[in-house]
């Protein structure tokens, strides 16, 4: 499974599914490559925008202005009216949840999401409590003996991110050793940049990043 625009300002998040699935049937087509012969024998389901609404919005201001509004999370409208007020002190307080922060995992942990409405990582008031990650989750619910990995791409920097990403001290190694040596080989056989980093939210970017 592969997805983009969890955060809807990420635009080049929404390439790379599609250019993804692109390579894939052009490699399959022409016959080229055995690797993608091989790829392509499996299922794959592409979410290319998570955030629909939030890339609506988009959009519909880049035809209206020529600019790219950076808006970061869905369309939740609670708290509306305070955010527009702090809005007009800082640019990037807006209404709506950061979905990248609503799902289960380390949902509550106090570092790595905000629980100030109109704070750009604001979490939501509950794990799942949005209808895009609702989506996400029971699609895997009910695919879950078919999808053995999943890829969430996003526009940040050249990094390799693993779970968990709650995490400071990362559990991977005790908790799920086999899926980290699969992270690592892709990490080893792949050709990333030279400068690309690996590791979970805080290995490569020294913060905490709960509800991903």
């Amino acid at each position: 499974m592969i997805t983009g625009a969890h955060h809807s300002r990420e635009l080049t998040s929404i390439q790379m599914p599609l250019y993804t699935i692109l390579k894939l049937l052009h490699g399959y087509v022409h016959q080229r490559q055995d690797d993608i012969n091989m790829l392509i024998q499996n299922v794959y389901y592409v979410v290319p925008i998570v955030n629909v609404d939030g890339v609506a919005v988009i959009e519909e201001a880049f035809k209206k202005t020529g600019k790219v509004v950076l808006k970061r999370k869905n369309m939740n409208t609670n708290g509306s009216e305070e955010c527009m007020a702090k809005a007009s002190n800082n640019p990037d307080h807006e209404a709506g949840v950061d979905l990248n922060r609503n799902y289960g995992v380390t949902w509550a942990k106090e570092e790595g999401s905000s629980t100030d409405p109109c704070a750009g990582n604001y979490r939501g008031t509950h794990p799942f409590s949005e209808p895009e990650t609702r989506a996400i989750r029971d699609f895997l619910i009910a695919h879950k003996d078919e999808i053995k990995f999943v890829y969430n791409f996003h526009a940040y920097a050249n990094m390799w991110l693993w779970p968990y990403n709650g995490q400071a001290h990362n559990t991977i190694s005790r908790t799920n050793p086999g899926i980290l040596s699969v992270f690592k080989e892709i990490w080893s056989e792949a050709d990333f940049p030279d400068h690309a980093v690996k590791g979970n939210a805080f290995d490569a970017l020294g913060y905490i990043s709960s509800g991903e």
